[in-house]
Formats: structure tokens, sequence, C-alpha cells
């Protein structure tokens, strides 16, 4: 099966052809897409979630693709066209190592009769993990200390700091979308004795368990101290918190955004921690990436800003390959049996 992979900064071309090398039916035909800087690479995968994969990209390395003729196409972030399908008459099937398929031209795949398998959870551990340190940032005013120690040189260890300081085991938490994400955010939180955990899930019928308890989206607003957001980015989900579901949080309550900043009307956020109507907030995705110098966001002092790293670790990476190959392996395995 001729394979080609295209890597990037992110995940090499090396990392990506690793578990297939030397391995039947894949002979392998493996690129680097020679994009220069982690900065460009993000704006352009901002670009594509924002208007699909068939604008025009730097460093485009399609002719490369199209003389390899590929049965079977992996690619990380690199955008895969229309008209990339297209000149592709053997195409068969596109690996997408990444948890959606934003980069791929659905539409076109689906009229060419090809199969779009992306990697499902890949990086969930990673984003999990990285929301519950966003949580204890918040909570805790890790993010606004440290910056006052290291900006201003002023140790803060006021009553107000103080006071606002919250432990998990008496907090309720609310988690919007119970995806591979949610469900590991809700088993640390459990871990660490969180007293409980409302789910809103916008795509399943709501039930309840001895877990967590599933409500609507107005009563996890107005019930929970901790709202972390996970679901994922669709017509029907862009600005599900907006200014009037903002206003059904608690003044005392936080929001927690590892998932698409699409999710939030980021305008009437930044009214609502302008005017302190809730305690604050931890965001690693915004509208506008990277945030520009002077960005109002920036500028608040309950706010812990990350830039787009929550998914990001070398593990998540490297593992990849691997757990898109066993998917791929599996789905065959059961189409033929």
């Amino acid at each position: 099966m001729r394979t080609v992979v295209i890597g990037d900064l992110l995940i090499s071309k090396n990392w990506m052809e690793a578990p297939f090398h030397r391995k039947d039916p894949f002979k392998v035909f493996a690129y680097q897409w020679p994009v220069e800087s982690i900065e460009e690479l993000q704006k352009i995968n901002l670009l594509v979630e924002q208007k699909g994969p068939n604008q025009a990209f730097p460093d485009n390395i399609n002719q490369q693709i199209i003389d390899a003729d590929p049965e079977l196409l992996l690619v990380h972030f690199y955008p895969v066209s229309r008209k990339l399908i297209e000149a592709c008459p053997n195409l068969k099937t596109i690996g997408v190592f990444r948890g959606g398929i934003e980069n791929v031209d659905e539409y076109a795949a689906s009229r060419a009769g090809i199969d779009v398998i992306n990697t499902s959870g890949r990086n969930a551990r990673a984003v999990a993990e990285f929301t519950i340190g966003m949580m204890f940032a918040a909570l805790r005013n890790i993010g606004q200390t440290f910056v006052d120690l290291q900006t201003n040189a002023q140790w803060r260890k006021n009553p107000e700091r103080i006071n606002s300081s919250r432990e998990i085991q008496y907090l309720t938490f609310g988690i919007v979308g119970f995806g591979k994400i949610g469900q590991l955010v809700a088993q640390l939180l459990r871990g660490l004795g969180a007293k409980t955990i409302y789910v809103y899930e916008p795509y399943q019928i709501s039930e309840n368990s001895s877990d967590v308890c599933f409500v609507d989206l107005p009563t996890l607003l107005s019930q929970s101290d901790v709202v972390s957001l996970h679901a994922r980015l669709t017509e029907g989900t862009k600005h599900l918190i907006g200014a009037k579901e903002l206003a059904m949080m608690k003044s005392t309550s936080y929001l927690i955004n590892t998932a698409r900043s699409g999710l939030i009307n980021e305008e009437a956020l930044i009214e609502v921690l302008k005017s302190h109507r809730i305690a604050g907030a931890a965001l690693d995705t915004f509208d506008l990436e990277p945030l520009p110098k002077g960005h109002p966001i920036c500028t608040l002092d309950n706010v812990v800003c990350t830039p787009h790293i929550a998914g990001s670790t070398k593990d998540a990476f490297q593992q990849t390959p691997v757990k898109w190959l066993a998917s791929y392996l599996a789905l065959k395995e059961n189409k033929e049996s």
C-alpha cells in the first residue's frame, strides 16, 4: 500500500512513519511540511479551524503528494483540500493524527469514497491533566501571585487573596461536554475528592449515575463553582457560553476553557471579568492567536492565560501514530471478518 506521510514541527515525519516502517503492507514515502515556526503552524491551524482546509497555505507540498500517488495519506496539521483529494485518484484512506478532522475536506473525501479516520482521544490525557492544572492555578491564585513576584516583586499574601483560594473537596464542578476529555477530567476530579460533578452534554441523552449528575446547562452554570468546557465546536455549540449564560454563573465561580475559543463569546467574557461578575477564568484558547501585546484579556488580574498548549506534550505526539495504526488495523480486521 503506497503510503504518504506528511510530518510537521509538532509530529515529525520520523515519528509519523516509525510505526509503519518495514511493516507490510505499507510502502512509506515521508515528507516534512516546511513551515518554519510553531507560531506559523498554529496560525495555519487556526485558519483551518475557522475557515476550512481549502485556503491558500504557505509551503504547500501538494505536488509531491500527487506525484507519490498514495492509497493512504497520513497527516497531522497539513490541510487536505478538495483540489488535493481530486488529484489523487487512487487515494482510499486519509489518516488524521488529531482528535478532529478539521483539516480535511470531508465532503470531497466522501464524494470520492475515501475513508477519513482520525485519532480520537489521542491527547485526551494531556488536555485533562492540563485542565486540572488550570483549575489549581485559578482556584489558588497561582498565576497571579507568580506574576506579582516576577514582574512587580510584590509579596501579596493578603487576606483578599487567601479568602478567595478554594479547595477542591468543598466545590461543585460543572463539565460541559462529556467525551474522552470530559470523562477523564471527571475521573481526576473524583480522585481529588470533588464534592459534586455536574455534566451537560449537548449531543447525548442525559442520565444520572453514581459518579456524575447529568443536568441542563442553566442548572450546571448556576450551581457550579468551577465550569470547565470540553465540548466540540460546531454550529450548534458556537458561543454556547454568551452573555446570558455568563450571567447565570455565581459571582464566586471560575470558567475554564481548554477546548475551543468559539465556545465562548469572548467579548462578553471580557466584560464579565472586567466587572468581576465571576471570580475569574483560566483560558488556553482565544479567538485571535497568538494574542497580541496589550490584548484586553492579558490586562485582567483575574485571568490565567496559556498559549494553546493543553494538548501539546511529547508523549501525546509520539504516541499518536501508534494509536492511529492500532485503530486502523482493528477497523480493517473488523471489515474483513
